[in-house]
């Protein structure tokens, strides 16, 4: 299976699913990208600021938020789906379990 069909699959099954909110994914934007970002847009910004008061200032801004947004979907931003997370809690909590039923289906 090849790399574009192996991105389809897990995107089709919805175990990951895109970002909507640059909050939570703070670490895909560089500070200078950041800062970048809010001189295009003319909000007003401190060469101190940290890059979570960098994202406040610029989701504050419709114009900030939607550019923001519109990077996530061209980066193809994911995180785990969080209705799942339950479920592989205890598949990672059983994995030994299960592995032994794998072994013992496999060789019957």
């Amino acid at each position: 299976m090849d790399e574009e069909s192996s991105a389809k699959l897990l995107h089709d099954s919805d175990i990951f699913i895109k970002v909507e909110n640059p909050k939570l994914v703070n670490n895909v934007f560089s500070k200078k990208e950041l800062q970048s970002i809010a001189k295009e847009i003319n909000i007003p910004t401190k060469s101190y600021w940290t890059k979570d008061k960098l994202l406040d200032a610029i989701t504050c801004n419709p114009i900030g938020k939607k550019t923001l947004h519109n990077l996530l979907f061209k980066r193809k931003i994911v995180k785990f789906n969080e209705k799942l997370f339950e479920d592989l809690h205890d598949i990672n909590k059983y994995k030994e379990c299960i592995r032994k039923i794998f072994d013992v289906l496999c060789l019957a």
